[in-house]
């Protein structure tokens, strides 16, 4: 197997700390929505140009496959208090005080169990209930897990709402990121226009960008959406099937909204390509358990950071930058052009990967 050697680091990402000006981070998104900024990097000459977004589609070419992420995004911010306390003997003790707890969910374990998110977190510990709107929603905290999460079980006053779902869209706030302080007027602009069903606690962030008009222009190039769906691709007597599944988490660093069995129904093309964005995936569900051949990640979410080449990305993930192998599977890790709202790039130089695939 192929595997990154990273000299040993006494970096902290506290090392790379950097001071953003508030005055250069947008609160509120421009309308229509394509018409936000789009940097282009010419790989030949290195020359920047800037561009609006709705120009992409110069850049395109017919044929090519376009994999989104079509998950709606919930109002996954619910701030309550703590209504019953755990006593150290184990019982439930009431609680006069109002001090707000606040929890993010994450991801739905079953039914009405999350993960979550708890601020502060002396005011969630294992036992203790939370209350809600009047307390026609509860919240049972189970556990602490990883990264300080808890594990919560809501129950519902059915006389109220029927589901989690329901009482979340009476109470509940779009999980916006802390550097957004404005108040989002119209929630449906933190969803994408292809947004289909509920689920996600953040939005694919550069699909934002894309209106129904652009959308229908990249249908008629010839694109193909790959919502765990897969397309082949025939030329003379090869063909090959790319293949294009939405998250799929193979450790608890992002929710898994995917479905890599349904994706892979019909294809039947003698190679295989797998585009997933997280790279843990691999290991999770392909790499030894399917004839899936080479399969294609994006960044994994550590600001892109490498210095004489280490990154954080190292500490979360085993394969997280460049080409990995097990006999005859292969992983390939692209890190990515940039960042989303911030500049979060340092050290790791944009790629744009061109792969040849050659018939044996």
């Amino acid at each position: 197997m192929i595997k990154n050697t990273l000299p040993e680091t006494s970096l902290t990402l506290s090392d790379f700390d950097y001071d953003l000006p508030e005055s250069r981070i947008a609160q509120t998104p421009l309308e229509p929505r394509d018409s936000s900024r789009l940097m282009i990097i010419d790989r030949t000459s290195d020359q920047l140009e800037h561009r609006i977004f709705r120009d992409i589609v110069d850049y395109l070419r017919p044929g090519d496959t376009l994999v989104v992420n079509d998950t709606r995004v919930i109002p996954a911010r619910i701030i309550g208090h703590r209504a019953k306390k755990m006593m150290p003997d184990g019982t439930l003790a009431d609680t006069e005080s109002t001090a707000p707890v606040e929890l993010l969910l994450l991801k739905q374990r079953e039914n009405d169990v999350w993960e979550a998110l708890a601020g502060p977190g002396k005011r969630a510990k294992v036992g203790d209930i939370l209350a809600f709107g009047d307390g026609f929603l509860t919240a049972e905290v189970e556990d602490v897990i990883d990264g300080g999460c808890r594990v919560v079980r809501f129950r519902v006053d059915r006389a109220v709402c029927e589901t989690v779902y329901e009482a979340l869209h009476k109470l509940g706030s779009m999980p916006l990121p802390p550097y957004i302080t404005e108040h989002l007027e119209n929630p449906e602009r933190y969803q994408t226009v292809y947004a289909r069903h509920e689920g996600s606690a953040a939005a694919p962030t550069a699909g934002l960008h894309f209106t129904p008009e652009l959308m229908e222009r990249i249908r008629e190039m010839g694109w193909h959406l790959l919502l765990n769906e897969n397309h082949s691709i025939v030329r003379g007597e090869d063909k090959l099937s790319v293949i294009g599944v939405e998250n799929i988490s193979g450790n608890r660093s992002f929710r898994t909204y995917g479905n890599f069995q349904q994706a892979r129904i019909g294809a039947d093309g003698a190679y295989k390509i797998l585009l997933s964005h997280d790279p843990s995936h691999w290991r999770a569900e392909v790499v030894g358990k399917s004839d899936v051949d080479l399969t294609l990640s994006g960044h994994t979410h550590a600001m892109q950071i490498s210095l004489l080449g280490w990154s954080p990305s190292s500490l979360m993930y085993d394969e997280y930058r460049g080409l990995y192998n097990q006999g005859e599977q292969y992983l390939y890790v692209n890190t990515g052009l940039g960042q989303t709202a911030v500049n979060a790039r340092f050290g790791a130089t944009p790629e744009i990967t061109l792969i040849t695939l050659k018939t044996k």
